[in-house]
C-alpha cells in the first residue's frame, strides 16, 4: 500500500477539498482508497453530508480507545473508497488526540492495519508544520502540497520544503510527490503571476494539472459531497481530479504491469 499526506503551511488553500475529491478520483480509477482525517478539528467530517460521518467513532477511537481499523471505517457510495473521520472528540480530548497523532505510533499502526485492505491511503493533515502533520509525512513517506494561487501561499513554500529537507537529514525517507496549484485563474493578474512564479521556482515539483477557481467547488462543499457526486452526471470540472490522480499514479509508482503496457485497439 502507498501512503500520501497532504500538507500545507497555511490554511485555506483547499487541502481538504483536494483530499476528498482526489481520493474519490483514485477510487473511481480502481484503487482501493482510504482517506484519513488526521486533523482533530475534523475537516473531512465537516465537509461531508450524512449523520454516519458526524457520529463515527473514527480516528479518535482508534488512537485513544484501542479500536481496530475495521471497527471505525466508514464505507461510501463508491465501493473502492472508505473514510476514517477524526471522530467524536470532546474538548478535553483534543489535546490528548493531538499528542497521540504527533507520535510515531498511531499513524504507522493505522497504515499497517490498512495495508491488507487498501492500495492507497491519503492522510489529510492539519494545516501548518505541526506535530500531526510532521508525523503524517513520516508515516506515509510521500507528500502532496496544495498551494493556492495567491502570493502568501506561495511564500510559505520555502519553510515547508526546508522542514521536509530537515526530516530527510534526520533519516526519514520522505519525498514530495508534487505541488498542486489550487484556486487558479488565468483571468486574474495576481493569480497568473503566482502560477508563473511557481512554475519558475519549482518546475520539477509542480503538477501539470491545476485546480481552477470554480463556484461548483463551493456548491459541492455546501452540499457536503465530492464534486463528482454533485449532479447525476459529473460536471466537467470534476475531471480535473482524474487528471491529478493520473499524474500522481505515475509519480508514486502505482502504474504497474498492464497499466504500462501497449495501447489497445479501438476495433478488432
Amino acid at each position: 500500500m502507498i501512503g500520501l499526506s497532504l500538507l500545507s503551511q497555511k490554511g485555506g488553500v483547499g487541502k481538504t477539498t483536494v483530499a476528498l475529491n482526489l481520493s474519490f478520483a483514485f477510487a473511481k480509477r480502481g484503487l482501493r482508497t482510504l482517506v484519513v482525517d488526521a486533523d482533530p478539528q475534523g475537516a473531512i467530517g465537516l465537509s461531508l453530508r450524512g449523520k454516519t460521518t458526524r457520529d463515527a467513532r473514527g480516528l479518535s477511537a482508534f488512537a485513544l480507545e484501542g479500536a481496530t481499523l475495521d471497527d471505525v471505517l466508514v464505507s461510501t457510495r463508491e465501493p473502492n473508497l472508505s473514510l476514517l473521520p477524526a471522530g467524536r472528540v470532546g474538548g478535553k480530548e483534543v489535546d490528548i488526540l493531538y499528542s497521540q497523532l504527533s507520535s510515531d505510533d498511531v499513524l504507522p499502526r493505522l497504515l499497517g492495519e490498512a495495508a491488507s485492505h487498501f492500495d492507497l491511503a491519503l492522510v489529510d493533515a492539519p494545516a501548518g508544520l505541526v506535530g500531526p502533520s510532521i508525523a503524517a509525512a513520516r508515516a506515509t513517506g510521500n507528500v502532496l502540497i496544495p498551494v493556492q494561487a495567491e502570493p502568501l501561499s506561495l511564500r510559505t513554500m520555502p519553510a515547508l520544503l526546508e522542514r521536509v529537507g530537515s526530516l530527510r537529514e534526520q533519516g526519514h525517507d520522505i519525498r514530495i510527490a508534487g505541488v498542486l496549484l489550487t484556486m487558479t485563474s488565468f483571468r486574474q493578474d495576481t493569480a497568473l503571476a503566482v502560477l508563473e512564479e511557481a512554475w519558475a521556482l519549482y518546475r520539477e515539483l509542480v503538477l501539470e494539472t491545476h485546480v481552477p477557481r470554480d463556484n461548483l467547488f463551493a456548491k459541492a462543499s455546501a452540499e457536503g459531497v465530492p464534486i463528482g457526486l454533485l449532479t447525476r452526471r459529473a460536471p466537467p470540472v470534476a475531471a480535473v481530479f482524474d487528471r491529478v490522480a493520473a499524474e500522481l499514479e505515475e509519480r508514486l509508482g502505482i502504474l504497474q504491469g498492464e497499466d504500462q503496457g501497449e495501447s489497445l485497439a479501438l476495433v478488432d
